[in-house]
């Protein structure tokens, strides 16, 4: 039935069709209509978003999902390979834009107030502030051209840190689809964006003031950006980062060791 996304004649029937999983249903519930979600929107919500992955358990780990489940707003899950091209084909439902929550400038979410709990998070002290540029242009450096940029993320309530498509390219989902379809296995270069409240990003912000050459600073760097490519799909081989990580651990158990 998927397949009838191009009869473009037909299309709004064809809508009124599709169901998905969704992040405002229960696990196992039943799939949820495009009506189902516009009678759930939130006052002032004008775009329907979704989010593309291989299952519910990934997808609800996804951080660029953090922001919407702060603030309460409904994501709709597509697991199918089709499914992102019937978005596309269908671009709006009842006059409201589909849109990849990757894709969300999150100026526009912010009308909308959290509705889930703000953990307690103390502010930055003066001397992490002043030396925030300074550990940003680290991370740049350490990552080079593998990125477009590194910058401060105010999507993140969860993650340390993730990768962020410019200018409204191709989801991730569908630039694996395009890759394989090519044979290409290139990496797209993304922006790299972290979570300033994240204590792994505080602690690395501390060893940066302390030696901005430390090792165990640039091999977690390294860290935080495969662990960004794998959640998006692109860790094509993944035995330098497991080497990686046994180093990581062999530093942080030696630390707990001697404590």
């Amino acid at each position: 039935m998927k397949l009838g996304y191009g009869d473009y004649v037909n299309r709004e029937l064809f809508a009124d069709l599709l169901r998905f999983d969704s992040s405002a249903v229960t696990e196992g519930a039943n799939m949820a209509s495009l009506g189902d979600y516009v009678t759930r929107m939130r006052d002032e919500q004008k775009t329907i978003y979704y989010l593309s992955g291989p299952s519910r358990a990934s997808l609800d780990l996804n951080p660029h999902l953090e922001i919407f489940r702060a603030k309460g707003l409904e994501v709709f899950y597509l697991y199918d390979p089709v499914d992102e091209f019937i978005m596309e084909s269908l671009k709006t439902y009842k006059e409201l834009p589909l849109k990849s929550a990757e894709h969300v400038d999150n100026a526009e979410l912010d009308i909308f107030e959290e509705t889930a709990p703000k953990p307690e998070i103390p502010e930055l002290s003066k001397d992490d502030q002043a030396s925030m540029n300074d550990f940003i242009k680290k991370i740049k450096e350490v990552l080079g051209d593998r990125v477009t940029d590194v910058r401060l993320s105010t999507r993140l309530t969860q993650s340390p840190s993730c990768l962020v498509s410019p200018d409204e390219n191709m989801t991730s989902n569908m630039q694996r689809i395009m890759q394989m379809v090519t044979k290409d296995s290139s990496i797209p270069k993304k922006a790299l964006e972290i979570n300033r409240d994240h204590a792994l990003i505080r602690h690395l912000l501390e060893i940066f003031r302390r030696d901005p050459a430390d090792s165990f600073l640039t091999q977690s760097v390294e860290q935080l950006y495969d662990s960004a490519l794998l959640l998006d799909g692109y860790l094509a081989d993944p035995h330098q980062m497991v080497s990686r990580i046994n180093e990581l651990l062999t530093d942080a158990s030696a630390l707990h060791a001697k404590g």
